[in-house]
């Protein structure tokens, strides 16, 4: 995964490297942190941009690194594989998409504990959120579908059926 912050630097990951690296605008590749992620996948910065989630795939966990200090706060054990990672509106939850449990976990960024789990499907990886529907959407790429679900209550409330196996979700407003 990659994410750009507001300074126009970049984070990216390096999944078969275990690494997460970052890119400062006009510098030079930087290790974010040497020991403690294991498969990095999925990458979420907070709204702050002092916190840097990263879903580690293999080791069923979300690690936090403070951006600041390069440094690990906590891990947020998630069994399931944790593959994409969305901070919704607020800061206070995380959805995380689990690809071999085929569901998507809430999770309380205080607590850093797991608050609820809706299965999805078949490797379910994909995710966006959308704030004027307060609806969100993950797609279940084993089962060639995405699910909508609601902000309110996470809970299914329509199925699309696609043709190929849908990932990334983006959706798309017009102005009329």
């Amino acid at each position: 995964d990659i994410v750009a912050d507001l300074k126009g630097g970049v984070y990216f990951t390096d999944p078969t490297g275990s690494a997460v690296y970052y890119v400062p605008r006009g510098g030079s590749i930087i290790r974010v942190v040497e020991e403690g992620i294991k498969a990095p996948n999925g990458l979420q910065l907070s709204h702050d941009e002092k916190t840097l989630y990263v879903a580690t795939r293999t080791a069923d966990t979300v690690v936090e690194i403070d951006t600041q200090k390069w440094a690990i706060r906590r891990t947020f054990k998630i069994e399931g594989q944790p593959v994409r990672l969305h901070i919704l509106p607020g800061e206070k939850q995380m959805l995380v998409s689990l690809i071999v449990d085929g569901a998507m976990a809430v999770i309380d960024l205080k607590t850093g504990r797991e608050t609820k789990r809706m299965k999805v499907g078949l490797n379910a990886e994909g995710m966006h959120i959308d704030p004027q529907s307060n609806e969100g959407f993950v797609s279940a790429q084993g089962e060639r579908r995405v699910v909508r679900f609601s902000l309110k209550t996470f809970e299914k409330n329509g199925v699309v059926a696609t043709q190929e196996r849908p990932d990334p979700v983006l959706i798309w407003h017009s102005k009329n």
